[in-house]
């Protein structure tokens, strides 16, 4: 069958992959031009690499990143409040695309801006911007957190901002803490990670509360970071300092309220176009690949696209929307700013059982900790 897919991000990467695994031909259209993905970098967790390896790509995303065997959260003096396992990687997101682009057979079609998509029993006609349009047999929209298809659907208005805005950027630096560790440091509304991304190179992202549209030129904002992070424990003001201007991006964290459904007959939502999720347990990504997976499998020799899609949604919506939930819970205690609460906090997180941790969101579930966990998983 013919399978269009919209959106050439990770998710659409990876459910082209899948497709093509299972025998369907595929078209993957990008809306943007060709040039090097937004986020620089990018945590991959055991259940991401596992989903990877379904897809043949785990082993170039191990060579080209670096691993990590645990994640630990501090506090702005550096005290340690908590320490969990999580046998995944670190890798930047060109080198992620690359390792599922080096896994297709059909080319990206960029600039190619979805505008409305129409379906009857047979097909479904996707019209472009340009005035072109694409029959197939189904759609998989994995088109973003602002997706065309999903608010055609669904029409369930924008985005929800979460009250932070992130920074992101790379820098030439490493430093012992974060050698083999992830971290991530908590202050009064703010915080930052650090992860290394190997070859001498750490990956990091902040975040800060704001009012929404707090956007900041590059060099206003890293001026505005290093008075920020000023005195937090090391390496955090060096690696602020050896980031380059250019290499630092602004985005704010939002997410959406979980639909009742991902299809409407023979459309599907994929990724941040179905559960987009504030990144606080580096899930993001991850649920995508695991979704062009399962889509991969429910797809493989099916006939009824339509039943298909449903067990694709069925599948993946009670683990996907167990993650938000999840990552919500720890974004609404990370970014706390009352100092009081804030103390209340950081004496009470490194008391916690891990069970209790797991339902606040402080610790991945088991089965994105460690690897053998998300190869049963999935």
């Amino acid at each position: 069958m013919r399978l269009l897919v919209i959106g050439a991000g990770i998710g659409g990467l990876a459910a082209s992959v899948a497709l093509e695994q299972a025998d369907h031909e595929v078209v993957l259209v990008e809306r943007a031009q060709p040039g090097e993905p937004a986020g620089l970098g990018i945590a991959m967790g055991p259940n991401a690499l596992a989903a990877l390896g379904r897809l043949g790509a785990a082993d170039h995303v191990r060579e080209t990143g670096n691993t990590a065997a645990g994640r630990r959260i501090f506090t702005r003096s550096g005290r340690q409040l908590s320490e969990g396992p999580w046998q995944g990687g670190v890798i930047r997101r060109a080198d992620l695309h690359d390792a599922l682009r080096l896994r297709l057979c059909v080319a990206v079609q960029y600039g190619r801006r979805c505008v409305a998509v129409e379906q009857d029993g047979s097909g479904v006609v996707t019209r472009f911007e340009d005035g072109s349009s694409e029959l197939t047999d189904a759609v998989i929209a994995a088109d973003g957190l602002r997706s065309t298809v999903r608010a055609q659907l669904f029409r369930d208005g924008e985005p929800i901002y979460r009250g932070s805005t992130s920074f992101r950027g790379i820098a030439r630096y490493t430093h012992p803490l974060i050698a083999d560790h992830i971290t991530e440091t908590w202050g009064h509304g703010s915080r930052i990670g650090l992860q290394n991304l190997g070859e001498g190179w750490t990956y990091w992202f902040a975040a800060l509360n704001a009012p929404p549209g707090t956007q900041m030129a590059p060099a206003e904002a890293r001026t505005m970071l290093l008075e920020t992070f000023l005195n937090w424990h090391d390496p955090i003001e060096d690696v602020l300092r050896a980031t380059e201007e250019e290499r630092l991006l602004q985005t704010d964290l939002c997410d959406r309220d979980p639909l009742p459904r991902w299809s409407t007959g023979r459309v599907a939502l994929l990724g941040d176009a179905a559960h987009p999720m504030t990144p606080d347990l580096g899930q993001g990504g991850a649920q995508a690949i695991e979704d062009a997976v399962a889509l991969g499998q429910v797809m493989d020799g099916a006939t009824d696209l339509v039943s298909a899609l449903r067990r694709y949604e069925e599948r993946r919506m009670p683990v996907a929307y167990d993650v938000l939930r999840r990552a919500r819970r720890h974004y609404r205690i990370a970014q706390l700013s009352n100092p009081v609460l804030c103390g209340v906090r950081d004496r009470t997180v490194g008391h916690l059982p891990a069970a209790a941790a797991r339902r606040l969101g402080l610790r991945r579930p088991a089965w994105i900790e460690t690897e053998r966990s998300a190869a049963t998983h999935l």
